[in-house]
């Protein structure tokens, strides 16, 4: 009985040092291997539907609720209306970016700039940028006490009114 007490079958001393092997002796059937990465990994699909719902939050809902001032399009010309105070004048910039290969160069903008009177604006032209191009026009306003710099603009025939408030 003391003989060859590391050999199978005698007195049960064998160890099983494999997984497989000690559920084979114990009667345990084989767990099932998961298969899939969201299976190896339920926390990231967890992450996954985080990530999900936090841009259709930010992408969808957001925009209806928050609109932001001094900024918008007129074709494929994106414009970006910045002002703020400096001494006793408002300084004005408008950025007109080209997105698309227009062809449209020669065309013509221009932008009336005034707090609260149309009449009291200066007005301030350009040709309309290049492709994927940048033109700014700038413009300084007396400080007569308005929240709001107003900027009409005439582009292409067309039209917008951007408003954006002084920093």
């Amino acid at each position: 009985m003391a003989e060859k007490w590391e050999t199978k079958g005698q007195n049960d001393t064998y160890f099983h040092s494999s997984r497989k092997e000690r559920y084979k002796m114990g009667n345990i059937e084989d767990s099932v291997e998961k298969k899939g990465f969201f299976a190896k990994n339920p926390s990231f699909r967890i992450f996954l539907i985080d990530l999900v719902f936090i841009i259709i939050i930010s992408g969808i809902i957001v925009p209806f609720i928050y609109k932001r001032e001094g900024v918008g399009n007129v074709g494929e010309f994106s414009l970006q209306l910045k002002a703020f105070r400096y001494d006793d004048r408002i300084l004005v910039t408008l950025t007109v970016e080209n997105r698309q290969t227009s062809g449209k160069g020669d065309s013509y903008i221009e932008a009336l700039f005034y707090t609260i009177d149309p009449e009291t604006g200066i007005i301030v032209g350009d040709l309309l940028p290049e492709d994927k191009e940048k033109r700014i026009l700038k413009a300084s306003l007396v400080d007569d006490g308005g929240e709001y710099v107003h900027c009409r603009i005439e582009l292409s025939g067309s039209s917008k009114v951007l408003k954006k408030k002084i920093g």
